[in-house]
């Protein structure tokens, strides 16, 4: 049995993530990430789906600040 998951709305999506609607919609035009369209035309954006993507933005930024050795001159 295939586990259906939720949807929430672009003000629910913005707080998940801690973004900007601004912010959500070019995550969104650039393709890093889905947003689903309702009968009417509004986006609901995967719960699941906003998880990973703040799961990879955390990973990523912890990679970016460490500090890389320096050589020795």
């Amino acid at each position: 049995m295939a586990v259906k998951s939720k949807f929430v709305p672009l003000s629910k999506a913005v707080e998940i993530l801690g973004v900007s609607p601004s912010t959500l919609y070019r995550y969104e035009k650039v393709g890093l990430i889905r947003a689903h369209r309702t009968a009417g035309g509004h986006r609901r954006f995967s719960v699941d789906e906003l998880s990973l993507f703040l799961e990879k933005m955390r990973n990523s930024f912890k990679y970016s600040q460490l500090e890389m050795p320096k050589e020795d001159e």
